[in-house]
């Protein structure tokens, strides 16, 4: 396919009956999506905005971004199928491209932001009608109450749950057969996430932090392919914590939520289920597969269990954080902390503020038993997010400046 583009790219005019093949073997690629795993399949749709994300940061010429490369059918596309970059003069206009916006799809772009602003508006007035009654010295008094064993404890927990996000991008470089040191994969993910986690906005600037840390060792694509699997994998994990909290901690909601224990215990199975189906499709033999040029392969049971594992340990070692700066009495256990902290994350994510900071604390507060202690909890959200956030984050900054003193970019 490829070697037939180029020898038709390289004719100086094409010709019409060569142009409606090439289409015609561009329409049969794409519809070559149905031949592929669903789950491989989505993670690379996933990619697009990655890679858009990868194609605008500076690199050398050895590890030149090859995105504006032109199609065999004439049209100017990335190889996630957007338009990159700007046509040329002998360029066609592509009639997706020419084509109208769709009114939903314009409709979404101005409703986002509308819904992002409310969230942030909304965890506004939560946080202010919890701390309008109380003074910022309750809570510092709170935050002085903290014990050095509970902080050393804490730092062991957000250590922990770093090295389960290494974990999980080692397995994923194993799919795509990229295969790298672990301490070399350490130092990638802690950098990755400790700015990420920090910043907000996971689906850019994870990327643009591995583009910096993988830039010799992995090629555009490869890096928008480790962001998009990981950024999935940390989600599954997401709905694979929230479904164990829901279904031992089922006897403790019904005291802080609506509902019988039985109705959360069945919402947890439900949300353990992509969990068990993915566990079940990687149990099939073993075999590589090449989609939009990436090479992957499957990881077997045996691997994707521990791939599952390494995900939900990662989110309940992080609950664990915010759960040991909690005031004793709160009236929560950990199986139904867990399952506030999850949603409390989701919604952060969600609002795009950095590190959710403002949603997540809202949603914490408003979903806290009636009994609990405001001072005591905003101080502890407050020791959550030094220890998990800011400490990482500086981390990783001063990792990354480093990197750059050293290998400064250049632009190819």
């Amino acid at each position: 396919m490829r070697n037939v583009g180029r020898r038709a790219r390289s004719e100086e005019n094409y010709d019409p009956a060569a142009r409606q093949v090439l289409t015609r073997r561009c329409g049969d690629l794409r519809s070559a999506r149905q031949f592929v795993p669903l789950w491989a399949w989505i993670a690379v749709r996933a990619v697009r905005a990655a890679a858009a994300a990868i194609s605008c940061i500076p690199r050398g010429k050895k590890f030149e971004c090859q995105t504006k490369r032109a199609a065999p059918c004439g049209c100017r596309r990335g190889f996630w199928g957007d338009r990159l970059g700007a046509p040329s003069e002998d360029d066609e206009p592509s009639p997706r491209a020419a084509a109208p916006q769709s009114a939903w799809r314009r409709r979404l772009k101005v409703l986002s932001p509308l819904f992002g602003l409310a969230i942030v508006c909304a965890a506004v007035w939560i946080i202010y009608k919890e701390l309008s009654s109380h003074s910022l010295l309750e809570v510092w008094d709170s935050l002085k109450r903290a014990k050095l064993s509970t902080i050393a404890f804490t730092l062991g927990l957000c250590a922990f749950s770093y090295l389960m996000l290494a974990l999980i991008e080692r397995s994923v470089l194993q799919m795509l057969h990229r295969e790298q040191a672990f301490p070399s994969v350490f130092k990638s993910s802690f950098v990755t996430y400790g700015a990420s986690n920090a910043l907000g906005y996971s689906f850019a600037t994870a990327p643009a932090a591995r583009a910096r840390i993988y830039r010799d060792r992995l090629r555009a694509r490869e890096i928008g392919a480790l962001s998009a699997i990981t950024a999935a994998s940390v989600g599954l994990g997401a709905a694979t914590a929230a479904g164990l909290s829901l279904v031992f901690g089922a006897p403790d909601l019904p005291r802080t939520f609506l509902g019988g224990a039985h109705v959360w215990r069945w919402t947890g199975l439900a949300l353990l289920a992509p969990a068990v189906l993915w566990i079940a499709l990687s149990g099939r033999a073993r075999h590589a597969m090449e989609v939009m040029g990436i090479k992957f392969r499957t990881l077997g049971m045996r691997r994707a269990s521990l791939q599952v594992g390494f995900t939900t340990l990662d989110w309940l070692s992080t609950a664990g954080i915010l759960y040991c700066f909690l005031p004793q009495d709160i009236g929560w256990t950990y199986p139904a902390f867990v399952c506030v902290f999850v949603a409390a994350g989701v919604l952060g994510a969600v609002s795009g503020t950095p590190g959710g900071l403002g949603p997540f604390e809202a949603a914490i507060l408003a979903l806290a038993p009636a009994s609990a202690a405001v001072p005591s909890l905003v101080a502890a959200l407050v020791a959550y997010r030094i220890i998990f956030t800011l400490t990482p984050l500086a981390v990783a900054a001063s990792v990354l400046l480093l990197d750059f003193l050293r290998r400064p970019a250049t632009h190819g």
